[in-house]
């Protein structure tokens, strides 16, 4: 299981390394040029969604985890800190 996931700077934002799952690979970019969150997989799909002013945690965690399940990818939050 990962417990914490590094972010780095790249040329559009921040984004994530190439994360393993299952029989392939994925990556999460904040695309903050275009002021988009974007999901590449090693498979070539690159879904997206757009940040807008007064999108709440609550708005932007369902449509992340909408994106990732789009993409047949799970993952599981322990909502305690």
């Amino acid at each position: 299981h990962w417990r914490i996931v590094a972010l780095y700077i790249n040329t559009k934002g921040i984004t994530t390394d190439a994360m393993p799952y299952n029989d392939g690979t994925f990556e999460i970019q904040f695309n903050l040029i275009e002021h988009k969150l974007q999901v590449f997989t090693n498979k070539g799909a690159c879904p997206s969604f757009h940040f807008h002013a007064g999108l709440s945690i609550a708005d932007f965690y369902k449509s992340l985890f909408s994106l990732l399940e789009s993409l047949n990818i799970y993952v599981a939050i322990v909502q305690k800190p």
